[in-house]
């Protein structure tokens, strides 16, 4: 459903852009950090499935939060972007791509919310998990999810200021 919903966005940005009245707006250098933040949380998810299959149950848990640390990082980050364009006078109606911007954004940041909810779910319960493989069994899913939204992030900030 969210691979439905983020391709109907991309393609009505991708029409949409051929418009008259197109011009991309402002690329904030926050967005590199952020871009930078997620890839490390993406790498910390990886950390904590490796650690998990090798038995290491501390050092899933370290992973995970790492994940979740750097996930929360991510959205403060987009926060501080947001704050930056409105500053610099670019609104949800300046322009169409301010629009797409922040609609894409916005869905995006909504979706990690829930995904560093998972991580928080998923790091209490494996606190509680009795062996490291039901921890795994836990943490695998999430780590699906969260590999998901860190490859999506990309793909939007490509569209977003280079295509």
């Amino acid at each position: 459903a969210i691979t439905i919903l983020f391709a109907a966005f991309t393609s009505t940005y991708l029409v949409r852009r051929g418009g008259s009245d197109w011009q991309n707006g402002p690329l904030p250098p926050m967005l590199w950090v952020t871009t930078a933040v997620i890839l490390a949380s993406s790498a910390g998810m990886a950390w904590a499935n490796t650690c998990g299959r090798r038995g290491s149950a501390g050092g899933l848990r370290a992973g995970l939060a790492a994940a979740l640390a750097f996930g929360a990082a991510f959205l403060a980050g987009q926060i501080v972007v947001w704050r930056e364009l409105v500053a610099a006078g670019v609104y949800l109606a300046t322009n169409p791509h301010s629009s797409f911007f922040y609609l894409l954004t916005g869905a995006h940041g909504l979706h990690l919310a829930g995904g560093i909810a998972a991580l928080g779910y998923a790091l209490w319960k494996t606190g509680r998990a009795s062996t490291p493989a039901e921890a795994l069994e836990v943490a695998e899913p999430v780590a699906t999810y969260w590999h998901f939204l860190t490859g999506l992030w990309l793909v939007l900030f490509v569209i977003l200021f280079w295509i």
